[in-house]
């Protein structure tokens, strides 16, 4: 089978423009440079613990601990759904989070509910409203 000179030519300058991946390097997690305005990845802070309720009033604490080589700053959100999955409300707070640690929130899912089961997921996003997390979900009841 004989090839079309344009293919010909589209392989030859594919190979002359892109170089060899023999020569690429791959970077650890340790050796990234910092980039404030970078979005990682939905795997950049991870739930230290599963969200629970706080000792005090009717907060949900919330442990993240980040993942990257940088600090980054992200918006924790709590969304509530009541029994039949509709949005009822939300809270969002901030976090600053330093290169490998963990940090702590609380959230105020119970402002402005009426008593009853709700569902409240959470998750976290950069400042560029990329998420950084995984979301996750636990069950609240709220009492009179």
């Amino acid at each position: 089978m004989k090839l079309p000179k344009a293919l010909i030519v589209l392989l030859a300058t594919t190979l002359l423009v892109f170089p060899s991946f023999d020569n690429i390097t791959t970077m650890s997690s340790a050796a990234a440079t910092p980039c404030f305005s970078c979005d990682y990845g939905a795997f950049d802070w991870i739930l230290v613990t599963k969200p629970a309720l706080a000792s005090f009033g009717g907060d949900l604490v919330v442990i993240y601990s980040n993942q990257v080589a940088v600090p980054l700053t992200g918006f924790v959100y709590g969304v509530v759904h009541n029994q039949m999955g509709q949005t009822v409300s939300y809270v969002v707070t901030t976090m600053n989070l330093a290169a490998g640690a963990p940090g702590t929130t609380y959230l105020e899912v119970w402002a402005n509910l009426p008593p009853g089961n709700y569902t409240v997921s959470i998750f976290a996003t950069s400042e560029g409203g990329v998420a950084i997390s995984n979301s996750t979900s636990v069950l609240y009841k709220l009492h009179e």
